[in-house]
This record gives C-alpha cells, sequence and structure tokens, in this order.
C-alpha cells in the first residue's frame, strides 16, 4: 500500500491523531521525537494531539512550533532526534487535507510502516482513549526559536559583499512568508539602489517549504527538469560537488551535459526518499539543501547569477533542451503491471534496461529476481521509460526523442502497444 493512502486512516479524527502520537512514542522506547506544523489552525490542533500522545507513551517532545519541512528536517539531524513529525495543510478545490510526513533521523520521509512493526500497528487500530496506559509522561522542550537558527545560516551562505539584481519570491504559507521576509529584508540591505526593481527571475514556494517554482523575466515558467537542471550547474560551477543524484526519468541530454561540465551522474528509480537516501549515501548535504529546500535554492542561483555576472534568462537559453510526451495507461493490478514490463524487456532484449530491480527475464518465475519499479528502452535515438504512476494500476509512459513531434509519436505507440498487453 502505498504511504499516503496508509497514512490517511490516521488523519482523519483526534481519535487517531491521539492513537498515531501514542503508538509513535512507543516505537520510540522513551526516546526523543521532534514534532511541529505549518500555521494552518488544523495543523496545529493535530500536532498538538499527536504531541499528547507521545507524551503518554513516555517519549520526549522536542516542539519546534510553527515551521516548513525543510527546518523540520534540519531540527530532527541537528538535535539527534530518532524521528521527527511533521504536520501541514493542503488546501484544494474540494477541501483541506491534514498531511502528516514522518523523517527518520536523517530527515529523510519514511512510510508509518517503516518505523513501527505491524503487530504495533494492529495493536493502535483497536487502541482507544481508554486504553491507553499512563506511565512516566515524556518531558517536553520548545525550541519555537529554532527557525530564527536555521535563517541565519542560510543569510550567511551568501557569498556576494553587493547585489546588482533581485529576486520576487512568493508562497501561498503564512510560515514561510515570514521566513522569506526575514531573507530577503538581509539581502534587500546589500542590493545597490538602482537594482531593486532588477528582478532576474521569480519563484513560488511550495506550502510545505521543499520545491521551488522558476519562472524567467518574461514570465515563461520552467519544467522541473530544467529547474534541477539550474541547481545542478549552479553546483557545479560554485562548490565541489561532482556526483549528482538525479531520478530515473531524468533526460539523456542533461546527463549527457552533466557529464560535458566534468559531472557524474548516479540515476535512481522511485521518489524523493530514495533520492535523499542516496544523496545522504553520497556525502552531499548541498544537493539536498539546494533540491529540497526552495528558499535555500533562490538564494543560492541568485548568489551564483550576481558573483558570475550571469543573467537567469542566458543561463537557461544554455540548458539542455529536451522534447518529452508523456502517456498513462491503466492496467488491471500490479502483478498485471510486472507481467506487462517482463513482456516490453523480452521484446526488447538488448536495448532494454530494468530500473529499480533485477536486470534479468524471469520466463522460469525465480523468486530470486526482485520486482522491477519499471524499464528503459532505447532505440534509434529515442529513450522511452516505462513504469508505475501516481496512480493506482496505472503504468506512465516518458518517451524522450530530437523533436517534439517524434517523442509524441514514439509514447503513442508504446502507450497502444501496453493497451495490447494489458487485454491479453
Amino acid at each position: 500500500m502505498r504511504y499516503m493512502e496508509y497514512l490517511s486512516e490516521w488523519t482523519v479524527s483526534p481519535e487517531r491523531w491521539l492513537r498515531l502520537g501514542y503508538i509513535l512514542g512507543a516505537s520510540e522506547n522513551g526516546g526523543r521525537i521532534s514534532i511541529s506544523s505549518d500555521e494552518e489552525d488544523l495543523s496545529k490542533l493535530a500536532a498538538d494531539t499527536i504531541k499528547i500522545g507521545v507524551k503518554y507513551a513516555g517519549s520526549k517532545v522536542y516542539n519546534f512550533g510553527e515551521q516548513n519541512l525543510p527546518i523540520m528536517r534540519h531540527a530532527v539531524r541537528f538535535y539527534k532526534t530518532g524521528l521527527g513529525i511533521f504536520v501541514n495543510t493542503i488546501k484544494g478545490d474540494n477541501g483541506n487535507v491534514l498531511n502528516v510526513d514522518l523523517l527518520d533521523n536523517r530527515g529523510i520521509k519514511v512510510p508509518l510502516e517503516n518505523l513501527v512493526k505491524r503487530e504495533e500497528l494492529a495493536k493502535a487500530e483497536s487502541l482507544v482513549t481508554s486504553d491507553i496506559t499512563m506511565g512516566t509522561v515524556g518531558q517536553e522542550v520548545t525550541l519555537f526559536e529554532f527557525k530564527t537558527h536555521y535563517m541565519r545560516h542560510i543569510i550567511n551562505s551568501i557569498k556576494s559583499d553587493t547585489f546588482n539584481m533581485n529576486i520576487c519570491l512568493s508562497t501561498k504559507s503564512k510560515t514561510i512568508s515570514e521566513i522569506l521576509k526575514v531573507v530577503l529584508d538581509d539581502l534587500y540591505s546589500k542590493i545597490e539602489p538602482e537594482a531593486l526593481e532588477k528582478y532576474e527571475f521569480s519563484g513560488i514556494i511550495s506550502e510545505n517549504g521543499e520545491q521551488i517554482n522558476l519562472y524567467k523575466s518574461d514570465g515563461t515558467e520552467l519544467s522541473r527538469e530544467q529547474i534541477l537542471s539550474v541547481m545542478i550547474y549552479v553546483l557545479l560551477r560554485d562548490s565541489s560537488i561532482r556526483t549528482f543524484v538525479v531520478p530515473d526519468t531524468i533526460s539523456e541530454y542533461t546527463e549527457t551535459a552533466i557529464l560535458r561540465l566534468g559531472g557524474n551522474v548516479i540515476r535512481v528509480s522511485g521518489g524523493d526518499s530514495e533520492i535523499m537516501e542516496k544523496i545522504i549515501s553520497s556525502g552531499s548535504s548541498e544537493q539536498m539543501l539546494m533540491q529540497f529546500d526552495g528558499i535555500y535554492a533562490a538564494v543560492k542561483i541568485l548568489d551564483f547569477l550576481n558573483r558570475y555576472d550571469i543573467s537567469f534568462d542566458s543561463l537557461t537559453m544554455h540548458l539542455p533542451q529536451i522534447f518529452k510526451a508523456e502517456a498513462e495507461v491503466a492496467c488491471g493490478d500490479e502483478k498485471q503491471m510486472e507481467n506487462i514490463i517482463k513482456s516490453l524487456k523480452r521484446q526488447f532484449k538488448n536495448n532494454a534496461t530494468i530500473l529499480g530491480g533485477s536486470d534479468t527475464d524471469d520466463e522460469k518465475g525465480s523468486d530470486n529476481n526482485k520486482k522491477s519499479e519499471g524499464i528503459k528502452i532505447e532505440s534509434n535515438g529515442t529513450v522511452t521509460i516505462v513504469f508505475p504512476g501516481s496512480g493506482n494500476n496505472i503504468l506512465k509512459i516518458i518517451s524522450e526523442s530530437e523533436s517534439m513531434e517524434t517523442a509524441e509519436e514514439i509514447s503513442t505507440l508504446f502507450k497502444n502497444k501496453i493497451k495490447t498487453l494489458a487485454k491479453s
């Protein structure tokens, strides 16, 4: 079961918030747990209730108050707590949804089932408030001002003495707005008066603070891959990092550009958690900050452009041209998706590579083969990746070529091929 689907049952009522806190506190055996939320009333109420459950179970609470997710990740690592809990409210057209992110002691998001044994989860499901055993109540340490330490960390990372260019940053989150104000006020104190209205680029920070959408001076929005390319270029030119962890779906052209600039690429299947895991094991904390802290990324990019006298628009002009077409196909179930990927491997043989699993053809049904995450097929200058999508029983297709027309043609070809395989 996927992480958000699994965790959602714990976020629908105060009683379940209390259960979640109790079982997490018990899993730490009286250890230390960090907790924070965004500024929304629903988030704060849930965080306070979870905190009560944690303390009832005897674990010590490090309460960081209203923060964003990057600050919380840093706090977990800085204070060496065994677990971090970050609660935020996702606003949508159909109402608000409570989201709970659980972080391990490295600050990486992990599923609840990775933190707690299955039998403990079953016990928690049947737990009602009156069943909670009161032992030694855990203590609480209040660390609301930790964000000041973190904002100072961002400000101290700036190398420019003065700025002859500016940026425009915005966000929907009140918490992040307050952080932005402190960081930008310090930056504005270094901007030359004539450059105050000279906006090199603009950015929108996500509501949890992790991601940033970037826009050129004419308002053109960059794709996620273009944003990643900008970040990697800045790190290649302005740091000692030479190895970069990227998603398996990244363009061959982007990888070639990185290699041409003297960098190395490690492709990773899976989502952000898998990428973070690999980044940490590679020892690149700077890439972690750049990719998963929108404010930090914006400031570092501006600082780089200012010191090297490069305009943001000219930088984006030199990004590799990427022509990708995407499609999705509904499949029967997980087993059928796995069989379709195996069929594609047999059809394309030496031109295909299994992603995130065994690269052997499991025609004999060997139990030794790992479950595959997807497949990459290279043929006649085109690259197509087929992998499980974000929805249930969906295979996603990404085709890449030298032109958009060819990419769309190849994507449609694979879509029809997978539909045929799904029917059979």
